[in-house]
């Protein structure tokens, strides 16, 4: 039936209106600890924060540019701090850049109940200082 529920409305509150949105949404977990991970970087940014993804995506071609904050990564181990970098993707290429997942699934309530585990991308244009 057209008129069942497809689970997919949120609420800001409980004053708010429901409306369509993302809940209990997750990627699946891989088998790779996350400091494993790291050590098999050679060279890479380990990102920490994203800045600006709701501004920074267009939702009709899939486009994300969007500022990040980490950390480098160097012959496997945690090094210099970086303030902000800036990643240019589309959706698509994101989703098919995925190398190894972590066995750290986490869910984040504040963000509509989404969770993640860490994510080794390999060929994502990052630029910046």
């Amino acid at each position: 039936d057209k008129n069942l529920s497809t689970g997919n409305a949120v609420r800001a509150s409980y004053r708010s209106t429901p409306s369509v949105g993302l809940s209990n949404f997750y990627i699946s977990p891989g088998d790779n600890d996350p400091s494993d991970m790291i050590g098999a970087v050679d060279r890479g940014f380990y990102i920490m924060d994203i800045i600006g993804l709701s501004s920074g995506t267009n939702p009709i071609s899939g486009q994300m540019s969007v500022g990040a904050k980490g950390l480098m990564i160097e012959k496997g181990k945690l090094t210099n701090g970086i303030k902000e970098k800036k990643i240019t993707t589309d959706i698509l290429e994101f989703l098919s850049s995925f190398r190894m997942l972590g066995d750290d699934l986490q869910f984040i309530p504040a963000a509509g109940y989404m969770g993640s585990p860490s994510i080794m991308l390999e060929n994502i244009s990052i630029s910046g200082k």
